[in-house]
């Protein structure tokens, strides 16, 4: 019993860290057949439109796009405190030069 006891506090303890360190999605979003659509989150508009675009100009018609919340460092007269942005990720089969252009979009959208 004490063994049993034992395997389910280190289960427990190992999915506590796992879900303190797993990543914090703002957004997903799925290109199906050349379509985005948000799966997690929200996104504007406007930028699914970008992401169409840009997907059928590099002939991306499958993947996933996924928006992590990463926290910025606070700077030294800032009067928000700390901050945070999204950074991009991304399923294969983008190519970088798609990867970077999507990159573009989102900071423009911001």
């Amino acid at each position: 019993m004490s063994d049993l006891l034992s395997l389910g506090v280190l289960i427990a303890i190992v999915f506590g860290i796992w879900w303190m360190l797993r990543p914090r999605y703002a957004f997903v979003v799925q290109i199906r057949n050349g379509t985005p659509v948000c799966r997690r989150g929200q996104v504007d508009s406007a930028f699914l439109r970008h992401v169409a675009e840009i997907c059928q100009w590099s002939g991306v018609r499958y993947g996933t796009i996924y928006g992590t919340l990463q926290p910025t460092q606070r700077r030294r007269h800032s009067v928000f405190g700390r901050r945070t942005r999204i950074r991009l990720s991304f399923s294969s089969g983008f190519p970088a030069g798609c990867q970077q252009q999507l990159r573009n979009v989102s900071l423009i959208e911001q």
